[in-house]
């Protein structure tokens, strides 16, 4: 091969090796609705991991209030490296806001991969995150019912393993809307 080609071919390489880790830093997408997710692993863990769920602990979504989102794990001890949480109104239109939190665990998705608006939050690095730390402020931004679920990768407890192939989605959550009624609040 001549020469003046090498300077090219590592350019294109280092462009392709950037992408490929694109999801240590976040998700690419806004939601992700079933496994496998074959853009990031061809293989799933043997049994996937269950065990995942997400939960409202402050009852009924009110405009404007912020309400906390956890995930959690019928484990205690397990960790996610990265996750995705989004929220749906009838289904498709995004609802709501995520705020990130003060420590920078976890962002909007960056508008370069994807247009989600706040919406949907991710991690900002693949070190696992302790379940305390998968805590989410939620804003909804109208009245009415909204769903929410998460996509987690699961640690698989090797510091430099590539764990991305430990992928577990959520159940579903419905978080009703606040319904007023002659000027009284009915949850």
């Amino acid at each position: 091969m001549p020469t003046f080609y090498r300077p090219l071919i590592i350019l294109i390489a280092s462009c392709f090796a950037e992408a490929a880790s694109a999801h240590s830093f976040g998700s690419p997408r806004c939601e992700i609705n079933s496994l496998p997710v074959t853009e990031m692993s061809a293989t799933l863990a043997d049994p996937a991991p269950s065990g995942w769920q997400i939960s409202n602990v402050d009852g009924a979504a009110w405009p404007g209030r912020a309400m906390t989102i956890r995930v959690t794990h019928t484990d205690p001890l397990k960790q996610a490296r990265g996750i995705l949480v989004w929220a749906r109104r009838n289904g498709s239109t995004p609802s709501g806001s995520f705020q990130p939190d003060a420590s920078g665990l976890f962002q909007w998705i960056p508008t370069a991969l994807a247009s989600c608006g706040e919406a949907s939050i991710s991690h900002t690095s693949r070190s696992p995150k302790s379940q305390a730390q998968l805590s989410f402020e939620w804003t909804p931004d109208v009245s009415g019912n909204s769903i929410v679920r998460a996509f987690v990768i699961e640690d698989c407890g090797a510091p430099e393993a590539d764990c991305r192939a430990w992928q577990a989605l959520t159940p579903f959550l419905v978080i009703p809307g606040a319904i007023f009624v002659d000027g009284m609040e009915d949850f």
